[in-house]
Order: structure tokens, then C-alpha cells, then sequence
């Protein structure tokens, strides 16, 4: 892990941030990258990483953010144990089970919709027998190589 990434996770560990506001505080520079249903995503400037935070339009509904990221958090530990696809997972550096935060590696976004990926999307539901509905281009990223990457299994 690079010095950087592993500043940033002590700091993470120290202030167990659960909002943009909380790495406001905690001096750690970051600008919106995207939001989903359940998750906001910051980019950490200087890291070449993301932080996803659940959110709610209204406090009562923040658990449910929360056991979606969970529910996240599992499935990545569930697909790691499978070999074939352990390099089409995110690196991760940092998850508080609690808070439902995950910081991890920035990959280039959006897949390409192109046969590669279709057939590993294919395969991936055949293979667990689970029809992902989180699975398709726009929760797919690239590497560095050109590898396809999962960034969301959520609905998983």
C-alpha cells in the first residue's frame, strides 16, 4: 500500500468518517464523483481512491443505506473466494462495518458494454446462480490493464 493510502486509512480509522462532512473536518481533500440510490461517492484528491458513503433523503430510511453496503461489503468477500474472479474485484483499503463506509481504489468508470464484458457478466451470474441486477456497463470499471472491474455488487 502506498504511504499516501496508508495515511489516509489511519486517519479514516481515527475520525470514522460517515460523511463528506466528517473529511471536511478531518482535513482530507476530496471532491463528488457520483451518487446512486444508496451511496454517495467522493474521489480522495492525491490517493487515487473513492469513499463511498450510504446517504437517505430522510434519516429513517439510513439503515437500509447502510445494510445495502453491507450487503456489498459480503458479497466482495463472498466473490473474492472464488479464484477466476478475484482480479475483476476493487482493491479495498478500508470498511467500517458499522458506518457501511468503503474506501477503495479509483478505477476508470463505466465499462464498455463490448462481448468481454457481457460474457463475464454472464458467467459471474451463472456461476452463483444470482441475477446481480447491479451488474452491466454503467457499475463496471477498467484497471490500468484494461480489466474489467465490478465497482458495485449491492443488489448481489
Amino acid at each position: 500500500m502506498q504511504p499516501r493510502i496508508r495515511s489516509l486509512v489511519k486517519k479514516l480509522k481515527k475520525i470514522h468518517p460517515t460523511s463528506a462532512a466528517d473529511l471536511r473536518r478531518g482535513k482530507i481533500k476530496f471532491r463528488f464523483l457520483d451518487e446512486g440510490c444508496y451511496r454517495k461517492v467522493y474521489s480522495i484528491l492525491g490517493t487515487g481512491t473513492v469513499i463511498k458513503f450510504p446517504f437517505a433523503a430522510k434519516k429513517e430510511y439510513l439503515s437500509d443505506s447502510i445494510a445495502h453496503a453491507l450487503r456489498e461489503m459480503m458479497a466482495f468477500s463472498k466473490v473474492r473466494k472464488r479464484r477466476k474472479f478475484r482480479k475483476h474485484l476493487p482493491k479495498i483499503y478500508y470498511q467500517d462495518l458499522l458506518n457501511g463506509v468503503m474506501l477503495m481504489k479509483e478505477y476508470r468508470r463505466g465499462g464498455t458494454d463490448d462481448w468481454k464484458e457481457k460474457a463475464l457478466i454472464r458467467r459471474f451470474r451463472n456461476s452463483f446462480r444470482s441475477p446481480c441486477g447491479d451488474l452491466g456497463w454503467y457499475n463496471m470499471g477498467r484497471d490500468e490493464k484494461g480489466t474489467n472491474i465490478f465497482l458495485d455488487l449491492g443488489l448481489f
